[in-house]
């Protein structure tokens, strides 16, 4: 039975009368609504799983209501207020405000000079919701442009928390081997089943701001195809693509792209960097190239931990400035896609 529901327009839940779907998702459906008031809002239905008559509810109805029960919780600037939830026969619902807003990746377009400035503008706001949500202990989990709205006014708002978790419940983001979220737009970490904390919704952010600029990423041609391509490949710095992308700018968009999530710059640093990001006066650095082949001068020399089969530590030499923090992050990307960070190490 599919949980996203139709329901014909004048259909009353609640205190609300369902005016028009605006939105369908792969377990919900959003209509627009009016209360008896005649003000708008939004309400979001979902249809019971099928284990209920059993006294259980499925997984999906209790992310249905979880979402509610976070954003009720979450009283942020820029994610969307909830009202009220209810249960109707075997439709779940709850109410909230009515954003009139399109999609994080519609909103580009135009010329890139245009882009760019918009592309600054928003992705500070966005990280500046996203640094709130942090700083009070939440982490989102599902980053993407389609959650992420951009109304007339070019205010952002941030939807969806139906996976999104406190960093102190016991199945949350320590929970190794957990893989929840939209494949595109996870952080290396997420999508090999490794601890994640909030450093994957910067992750997201720093794939929508890049795509804003440089296009859709070529999409494989299944999504298991994506688990290599985040793992290994680096997205190439936005500054080499098009010369009207300040080189402040696309080294932010860098920093929330780092393969390892302790060296990713926080949300808050984000937005704090973005919003002074709109000129090239005070950065002269160019961004580093992506991979260097070590052949011929490099040498992985002693272990330290002793004797196991993969020791946890290596120290890596070589000439200075001959590329070794890439050969790095290079070993470190391989080691994803076995599950594991394989590398740690400092460069000498």
């Amino acid at each position: 039975m599919s949980a996203t529901v139709d329901i014909r327009p004048g259909t009353v839940l609640g205190p609300y009368t369902l005016v028009r779907a605006i939105g369908e998702g792969a377990s919900a459906t959003v209509y627009a609504a009016r209360d008896a008031a005649q003000r708008e809002v939004a309400v979001k239905v979902r249809r019971t799983g099928t284990v209920r008559a059993r006294g259980l509810e499925s997984e999906m109805d209790r992310r249905f209501l979880r979402e509610f029960e976070s954003m009720r919780l979450l009283r942020v600037r820029g994610v969307v207020r909830v009202h009220e939830a209810g249960v109707d026969g075997d439709i779940l619902w709850y109410s909230m405000d009515l954003v009139d807003g399109r999609p994080f990746h519609e909103v580009f377009t135009g010329p890139l000079a245009g882009r760019v400035e918009r592309a600054r503008k928003l992705g500070a706001e966005l990280l500046r919701i996203l640094a709130t949500l942090h700083e009070a202990g939440f982490v989102h989990r599902d980053i993407k442009p389609t959650n992420v709205l951009v109304d007339a006014d070019d205010h952002v708002s941030v939807l969806d928390f139906g996976i999104g978790r406190y960093f102190g419940d016991h199945d949350t983001l320590s929970h190794t081997g957990e893989v929840l979220g939209t494949v595109p737009y996870m952080a290396p970490e997420q999508v090999s089943g490794l601890p994640c904390d909030a450093q994957i919704d910067v992750f997201a952010a720093g794939l929508c701001l890049w795509e804003a600029l440089a296009g859709k990423r070529v999409r494989p041609a299944s999504a298991v195809g994506w688990i290599p391509r985040i793992c290994m490949e680096r997205p190439t710095p936005l500054c080499t693509l098009a010369p009207e992308v300040p080189r402040s700018l696309s080294a932010v968009v860098d920093s929330l792209l780092r393969v390892d999530p302790t060296q990713r710059i926080t949300a808050r640093q984000a937005a704090t960097e973005l919003a002074a990001s709109v000129a090239d006066a005070d950065c002269h650095e160019w961004p580093e190239p992506p991979f260097v082949d070590p052949d011929g001068w490099t040498c992985l020399e002693g272990v330290l931990g002793g004797g196991s089969e993969h020791p946890p530590v290596w120290v890596l030499e070589g000439p200075a400035g001959a590329g070794k923090r890439r050969l790095a992050e290079q070993v470190q990307r391989t080691g994803l896609l076995q599950g594991v960070w394989t590398l740690h190490l400092r460069c000498r």
